[in-house]
């Protein structure tokens, strides 16, 4: 955390004194998701925590559909009996304002999705959570914590270095294989398109 105050890209100072502020005059609590029987409401509490904040940044997200939830509750119970899940709150009087939903596999963490309250916004709860669990990755002698793909500023903030992703797609030479192939390079302009970037295809 030091080597990124450093950086300059962001001021750890100022998350100290919010955490500090938060958990002592605000009343604010962590919580770790550990038992089966509160695994089904910690799931909702994390899909509205990201629907309010992409409805806030105006942005839609798969992550608010029922089908996803009722996967990401299976395979939750699934990663928590093997001790995989890293389910992490921050709550002021039981209600969720931050949320982190990762997966710790051989000595790494894999940050996968997250959300918060608006209404929390200029307390910067999800960079106080996120400093948490940064904290934690190091206090268990994790090896590395993999924020995954996408381009949010926020991963700029706290990694220190980036993989590159490639997709590889192979097309069937017959009629189906060059028509599949067709609808692809449609959805790819149409997506570049909506974007203002349409040249680029």
């Amino acid at each position: 955390i030091q080597k990124l105050q450093e950086a300059k890209k962001f001021s750890v100072r100022d998350l100290f004194k919010k955490q500090k502020k938060l958990f002592e005059k605000e009343g604010v609590t962590y919580e770790m998701v550990k038992d089966e029987k509160r695994l089904s409401k910690a799931m909702d509490d994390l899909f509205l925590l990201h629907e309010r904040r992409a409805v806030q940044k105006g942005v839609q997200s798969n992550f608010t559909r029922q089908r996803v939830l009722e996967f990401h509750c299976k395979l939750g119970s699934l990663m928590l009996k093997t001790n995989m899940l890293a389910l992490e709150f921050l709550r002021q009087g039981g209600a969720p304002i931050a949320a982190a939903y990762s997966f710790q596999y051989r000595n790494k963490l894999y940050h996968y999705q997250k959300g918060m309250d608006p209404a929390w916004y200029r307390w910067s709860v999800g960079m106080v959570l996120q400093k948490m669990m940064v904290e934690r990755a190091f206090s268990e002698h994790l090896a590395e914590m993999d924020l995954l793909k996408g381009e949010e500023p926020y991963k700029t903030q706290w990694a220190n270095g980036v993989r590159e992703q490639v997709q590889l797609t192979v097309y069937n030479t017959t009629a189906s294989g060059r028509l599949l192939q067709c609808r692809d390079t449609l959805k790819a302009f149409l997506k570049k398109l909506i974007k203002g970037d349409a040249t680029s295809v």
